[in-house]
């Protein structure tokens, strides 16, 4: 694995650092995933999804298996305002986990979330997170896959 320095200034003017580091995480991220979902489940995984006789279901299957095992189980982040949140009072300078597997597995959001559905439609994971915490390196993700 490549180490990086932490973020400075400098760093983040260099396009290339920029590649680097989200090259980086997509293959860190990624590759264990790929392995984990098709491998060990069945002998012949593009069989059993359909894929072999489909492939155009490979882009939504990628997409459930992203919402099934999330390469990034909890995203965090520090709360820049104080809020109040299904009652639970948060400052400023917190310290904010969303657990994200867990997200992606909620019954009120996914019909029948413990199954590995490769139609699901519509299938508003979030395995890359969401809004200004969207993970920048979700495409490219999606393009090694």
């Amino acid at each position: 694995m490549i180490e990086f320095d932490p973020y400075t200034a400098d760093a983040l003017r260099n396009p290339y650092d920029n590649y680097a580091r989200l090259r980086e995480a997509g293959r860190v991220l990624w590759s264990p995933k790929l392995n984990t979902w098709l491998v060990p489940r069945h002998d012949d995984a593009l069989e059993f999804f359909g894929l072999r006789e489909d492939p155009s279901l490979a882009a939504r299957a990628v997409e459930e298996f992203l919402r099934f095992d999330s390469p990034a189980q909890m995203i965090s982040s520090t709360a820049l305002e104080d809020f109040t949140w299904h009652g639970a009072h948060i400052e400023s300078g917190d310290s904010v986990l969303a657990l994200v597997g867990a997200a992606n597995g909620d019954g009120e959001m996914f019909v029948d979330p413990d199954a590995l559905d490769v139609d699901r439609q519509p299938n508003p994971h979030l395995a890359f997170g969401a809004g200004i915490h969207f993970c920048p390196g979700a495409q490219l993700t999606r393009l090694r896959a």
